[in-house]
């Protein structure tokens, strides 16, 4: 059996390591032309459109495919990447900091943020030098909340489960 510091050793690692090939995807989506990364958006909205329209058929036709896949392009690729990067480097951070009850420090809740702010905003600059593409503040914004509600998602979860573990370990004194 793990000891707890042996243990959180173990899942900094592979947080840490998730966490970086993560923002090397994102930071590489980002360095793309802007075909290619229509393609690889055009892709995922075509999977979600058949999944959809295997549900419920005729929903997404021609004439509302550029929509959804405008639509799949900000909820996903935007808001829902950053919002799991955001869980997993700030699982990363919870691990690598160690502590049990590092929400009363706020100090894993900067150190995530900071890193997805950097991130969103890296991407979007990178973009503004990349042929058919360009920064948008817009995405930037749209990154930066989907990481700062996931790092919320978290931050809630691991405030919950201390709370519960102090709760039993009072009814077992």
């Amino acid at each position: 059996m793990f000891n707890k510091n042996r243990k959180f050793l173990v899942l900094s690692i592979i947080f840490t390591v998730l966490s970086i090939a993560l923002n090397a995807f994102i930071i590489y989506q980002a360095c793309l032309k802007g075909g290619d990364s229509s393609a690889w958006s055009d892709k995922v909205a075509e999977s979600a459109a058949e999944v959809i329209n295997t549900v419920v058929p005729n929903t997404i036709t021609e004439q509302n495919m550029p929509d959804f896949s405008s639509f799949i392009r900000k909820a996903i690729g935007h808001f829902g990447l950053f919002g799991l990067d955001a869980i997993i480097t700030c699982l990363a951070v919870y691990f690598s900091i160690g502590y049990t009850d590092w929400y009363k420090h706020y100090w894993g809740i900067a150190i995530s943020s900071g890193i997805g702010i950097t991130i969103a905003i890296l991407t979007e600059v990178i973009q503004t030098f990349v042929p058919g593409r360009s920064g948008e503040v817009t995405d930037s914004l749209i990154d930066s909340a989907g990481y700062l509600i996931g790092v919320l998602a978290v931050f809630l979860i691991i405030l919950l489960i201390l709370r519960r573990r102090k709760k039993t370990s009072k009814v077992e004194a």
